[in-house]
């Protein structure tokens, strides 16, 4: 019985150490991220290519992690919020796994899939290209949002 109890104490301490780990993320209404947007699109992704730029992104005090630069077409399904326009390009930097071996509590970056419909709150970059609404910030993922659909499956 005594051993039982030194187990279950065991286990509770690592459970409550394991939840520690993880870092504070802000979490965004779709109202504050439309605030923040000069459009609100349903697109869908064309085409996704990598530049060759390389950037780096950091949390605070945390080691820069790297990213690289991607360009995406998007084909515009609906416009919520802003000029109605039948293609956008994004700009956007997913961390560059093969310079990095691994992240603990990492970034929420944007990431795109071919042929996948996604609701993306943007901001103008320059006159041709946006970026996601929340760009500059370590979590930028999160003003795109995947709607998990095939675009023959609601799209088309």
């Amino acid at each position: 019985m005594k051993r039982l109890l030194v187990l279950l104490a065991g286990l509770l301490v690592m459970a409550g150490a394991y939840q520690t780990w993880a870092r504070p993320v802000r979490g965004w209404s779709p109202e504050e991220l439309c605030e923040k947007s000069e459009v609100v699109v349903i697109g869908v992704v064309t085409e996704v290519k990598d530049t060759g730029e390389s950037s780096n992104i950091q949390l605070g005090s945390n080691p820069p992690h790297p990213v690289k630069i991607h360009r995406a077409k998007l084909k515009v399904v609906e416009t919520v919020k802003g000029k109605p326009v039948k293609e956008i390009v994004l700009e956007f930097a997913p961390l560059d796994y093969e310079k990095i071996k691994g992240i603990v509590n990492g970034p929420i970056r944007i990431r795109l899939e071919k042929d996948r419909a996604y609701l993306m709150y943007l901001k103008k970059k320059n006159k041709n290209v946006f970026v996601g609404a929340l760009d500059g910030t370590y979590d930028d993922g999160m003003a795109i949002k995947n709607l998990k659909l095939m675009p023959s499956e609601r799209f088309t």
